[in-house]
């Protein structure tokens, strides 16, 4: 799904809950209504109301629809939305984001060592990778278990938010390159800056 696509999806939410003066716990259309009203595919209303979930501004509940959240304290995503979407530079700020944050995530993994069983997780792990047919969603699913594990809700969600739009951005999917990664992978033992160290080789093979 394309910037513009997904922006346009975003402004056409945006402007339903200010039109009906939607209070959190209200019900949002149905993706079928908001597919037909904008003329897209229901795939691509699903991603973008996807990402808002996992971002606690709506939440879906089986059976009955996808509703309101609070959205009083999400300032950030508005900002990063506005600032993703229409900068040049943005796919670039992005990627650099992206590696700090996913830095960041391995030395509180590694802080929080003694409580999690990295044997199970490098197992997991190597399974993710050997299944996945391109490095994007390899490495997602991936770090998707070590924030898990880091235990940040915060940096999380903000990580998640910036691997959407990387996602977006993307105008094709490179093969996993499983080698680099099951080296990388297997560092998980290790101290953290040779974990580091590894991770800084995988992003440069990927």
């Amino acid at each position: 799904m394309g910037r513009k696509l997904y922006l346009e999806i975003l402004n056409e939410l945006h402007r339903y809950v200010n039109e009906n003066a939607l209070q959190p716990g209200d019900k949002l259309p149905s993706e079928r209504v908001l597919s037909d009203q904008l003329n897209v595919g229901r795939s691509s209303v699903r991603e973008a109301l996807r990402s808002l979930e996992i971002l606690g501004v709506i939440e879906t509940r089986r059976g009955e629809g996808t509703f309101l959240c609070d959205i009083s304290g999400h300032q950030l995503v508005e900002l990063l939305s506005t600032f993703i979407l229409t900068s040049n530079k943005s796919k670039t700020d992005i990627n650099e984001l992206k590696v700090l944050l996913e830095k960041s995530a391995l030395q509180l993994f590694k802080s929080r060592a003694n409580e999690i069983d990295t044997s199970k997780l490098i197992e997991l792990a190597s399974e993710i990778v050997k299944t996945q047919k391109n490095s994007f969603d390899a490495h997602t699913l991936l770090f998707r278990e070590i924030f898990l594990r880091a235990n940040n809700q915060l940096l999380m969600k903000i990580w998640i938010l910036l691997s959407e739009y990387a996602r977006m951005s993307e105008d094709s999917f490179i093969s996993t390159n499983i080698l680099e990664y099951l080296k990388f992978i297997n560092s998980l033992n290790c101290e953290s800056n040779e974990i580091i160290a590894a991770y800084e080789k995988l992003i440069k093979s990927v």
